[in-house]
């Protein structure tokens, strides 16, 4: 199987538990699903599990695991100390790279990889060698690619665009938004939180009209466009508004779900958004904001992915596979 037949975009609308899987260590990264297998780092490593099955496929030691991606036939995961590369199939090393301090997820585009850290922001070429870096004013804590170019939000609140030529990058645009959450791409638009509003901008930095929007005093943890629309992940709600700014709906979860403080994750998929709490999982229906709740047992929650029809949530040492 490969990586683009692995996210299917079905995921369980009654999910039960088809296995779990324990890798005996605190996990510390978000999961990749390619060639038949889930991927997850912890404090200890990187798994590999059988997606079907829940058997382990391998396991490569390393120091706390922070990022994974699954790109161009290599898996790619950053630690403490390095960035590497290794053969999805077997783990075997391929190439690594000294780097301390990452901030950001790793991203792949046009045969590179981008990360933020240190104030700063790289591309690599897939071999592992060095394309670009470019010094920012504030630490990147997000990275998208949009139209071709870089974006990141830094810690600052600034939103930075770099553009690429061949080795070369260069800022187009740094400007001070109030980023404060992941962002999202669809198009030449960039979707995220900033303060207390649901924000939106093209990549000349400009605001998109019906943008901002008020959210009542909430923080945007998360963000994702959909077909009609883009969803924004609350503290303590979803809030879904249409590509120009006008609130389609939005609601407050309910008491028996606590509100976001963390680690969050949310997919629109198939007529429903999925998304993460502190406590479990609400599986919204899109076309009237009905919902069913899942409580994970296990803490802290910190990842889902959707994969060969099934929901996997990743919360302390376990990976929990969902099936329906």
């Amino acid at each position: 199987n490969s990586f683009g037949e692995a996210y299917t975009g079905y995921g369980p609308l009654f999910p039960f538990v088809s296995f779990v899987y324990n890798t005996s260590s605190q996990i510390t990264s978000n999961l990749v699903a390619a060639y038949g297998n889930i991927y997850v780092g912890t404090v200890s490593g990187v798994f590999a599990f059988n997606a079907t099955y829940g058997s382990t496929v391998w396991h490569r030691s390393s120091t706390p695991v922070q990022s994974l991606l699954v790109y161009d036939n290599l898996l790619i995961f950053a630690n403490s100390t390095n960035i590497s590369a290794v053969s999805p199939l077997s783990g075997s090393s391929l190439w690594s790279l000294k780097f301390s301090g990452i901030s950001t997820q790793i991203v792949g585009y046009d045969n590179k990889i981008f990360f933020g850290g240190n104030d700063e922001v790289y591309a690599y070429y897939i071999n592992g060698t060095a394309s670009w870096s470019l010094n920012v004013k504030g630490e990147p804590e997000s990275i998208a690619i949009i139209d071709g170019d870089v974006m990141a939000a830094e810690s600052n609140g600034n939103l930075t665009i770099i553009g690429q030529q061949g080795k070369n990058a260069i800022i187009l645009l740094d400007k001070p938004v109030g980023v404060s959450s992941q962002i999202a791409s669809k198009g030449i638009v960039a979707y995220f939180g900033g303060g207390s509003y649901a924000n939106a901008s093209y990549i000349n930095g400009s605001v998109v009209s019906g943008f901002p929007i008020s959210i009542s005093g909430q923080a945007v943890y998360n963000v994702v466009p959909y077909r009609s629309g883009v969803f924004y992940q609350l503290t303590t709600g979803l809030f879904y508004a249409s590509y120009s700014g006008r609130q389609i709906w939005s609601f407050s979860i309910p008491s028996l779900v606590s509100p976001v403080s963390g680690a969050s994750s949310l997919i629109a998929t198939n007529g429903f958004v999925y998304s993460l709490w502190q406590n479990g999982l609400l599986i919204t229906n899109i076309s009237n904001s009905q919902f069913a709740f899942v409580e994970i047992p296990y803490s802290p929650i910190r990842d889902m992915i959707i994969a060969y029809g099934r929901l996997y949530i990743a919360a302390g040492d376990m990976v929990i596979a969902y099936g329906s």
